[in-house]
């Protein structure tokens, strides 16, 4: 699970801002009310972020996949390839500064605490280390690995016990613009394996909102538990669908894709080129939803004329039942497509420990408000320590901060509150222009 994330000069991101999910005050009086034991413990499962358009929502994740892409990447760049991070640019500052970051996170085994820094030449800099806590206790924190770089420009790796196997040629064949961590995942040293597979989990079944589409489509096609699955999902949401077929494709790729294929890879293998282009077809198909027409007789329609709505359903559904099967984090930019209600029973699939028994997260964000109170009556979707807020100062500045700092009631109107603009993280907008 992940525990905090931490981040520096990235973006609109400035100073340090810092996500944690550890339950505030041991998870306070929790205002959900479910027939079942809320799932995370002490770690939430849930963070939701609101901020006005163009205040650092986004960014946000995008370090946090930015971090994910670079621990699983980093060692196969080629020499001499800068690391390219969008550094802060609105402060004279920050153009000599690095990148930093820092995540804490459990896996089933042990918690970890892992940060670096990038230069900006693109390279690792300063510090990465590397920590375990196997016993869950402060008091039990060890070093894994250290980088540290000298004023000459050359990093002092060091390695524990925690690590076994040979190590100097991991040490020595580390660049400059790759991660140890990265490289020592690469080859293969088990004692790294455990904290890498938390970034790239095996398969690399880890996804965000980009990647669903074509997951939806290969989990229908290959796992059956999926298919019954999302047919409850889409069945239960009220969205007039009855059944889901994938349609094969019938038509030869286009020539031009072919063409840019064989461009690419120079590859002498025709019948392996034909199938990997016919595979990436296969990637991008849809699905087809049959819908109930007259007298309950079921009506194929085309793809294009379904609801937006129902494409973000069918977008999200492959990561949510990834996460949700195997405990992974997921996290989602712009999650509004969805009617309020719907969004409520998708929060409350990670709060309830019988539909998330392997303490999955979703952290997302958002400008459907209605989550923020109890939806007319009905009971609160979120918890007081899941809900964040990003707001620029004068100079562009992100922060990122939790509705806890204003310490709300339990039965607070936080709703009516973040309207009302008692927490910031809302625009000041002028009037429009118009015509007149």
């Amino acid at each position: 699970m992940l525990i905090s994330f931490s981040v520096a000069n990235y973006g609109s991101i400035k100073e340090k801002q810092i996500l944690s999910l550890r339950r505030y005050q041991s998870g306070m009086e929790s205002r959900i009310v479910i027939d079942d034991e809320l799932a995370g413990n002490d770690i939430s499962p849930v963070a939701v972020i609101y901020g006005a358009n163009a205040s650092g929502k986004s960014t946000f994740l995008h370090a946090l996949s930015f971090v994910k892409k670079l621990v699983s990447t980093s060692a196969l760049r080629p020499v001499g390839q800068p690391i390219r991070v969008p550094f802060f640019a609105l402060s004279e500052q920050t153009r000599a500064e690095p990148f930093r970051t820092e995540i804490v996170f459990t896996t089933a085994k042990s918690e970890y605490s892992y940060r670096f820094e990038i230069n900006h030449k693109g390279n690792v800099s300063n510090e990465e280390l590397l920590r375990i806590n196997p016993a869950g206790k402060r008091r039990s924190i060890q070093t894994i690995f250290s980088r540290q770089t000298e004023k000459g420009q050359r990093d002092i790796i060091k390695t524990s016990s925690y690590m076994h196997g040979a190590k100097k040629h991991i040490v020595d064949s580390t660049r400059p613009n790759s991660l140890f961590l990265s490289k020592a995942a690469q080859e293969n040293n088990k004692d790294i394996l455990d904290a890498y597979e938390w970034f790239v989990p095996p398969e690399d079944s880890q996804v965000k909102a980009i990647d669903t589409p074509s997951l939806s489509v290969a989990l229908f096609e290959n796992d059956k538990e999926f298919q019954k699955w999302v047919l409850q999902l889409i069945k239960k949401s009220d969205l007039g669908i009855g059944n889901i077929e994938i349609i094969p494709p019938t038509t030869n790729p286009p020539k031009e894709l072919v063409k840019l294929y064989k461009m690419m890879n120079e590859s002498d293998n025709k019948q392996q080129d034909d199938a990997t282009i016919n595979k990436l077809l296969r990637m991008n198909r849809h699905p087809a939803l049959y819908h109930y027409g007259e007298q309950s007789k079921s009506v194929r329609l085309d793809w294009h004329y379904e609801s937006a709505g129902t494409l973000s359903l069918w977008d999200l559904a492959g990561g949510l039942y990834t996460c949700l099967k195997k405990g992974l984090p997921f996290w989602i930019d712009e999650l509004s497509d969805l009617h309020p209600a719907l969004m409520r029973q998708l929060v409350y699939i990670f709060q309830s420990k019988r539909s998330n028994p392997n303490n999955a997260q979703i952290l997302f964000t958002t400008h459907d408000i209605s989550l923020l109170g109890n939806f007319g009556g009905l009971g609160y979707a979120l918890d007081r320590d899941q809900i964040w807020f990003t707001e620029k100062d004068a100079n562009g500045a992100t922060s990122l901060y939790p509705l806890t700092d204003f310490d709300p009631r339990r039965d607070a109107n936080t709703e009516k509150m973040y309207i009302g603009g008692r927490f910031g993280a809302v625009p000041l907008i002028d009037d429009l222009p118009t015509f007149a």
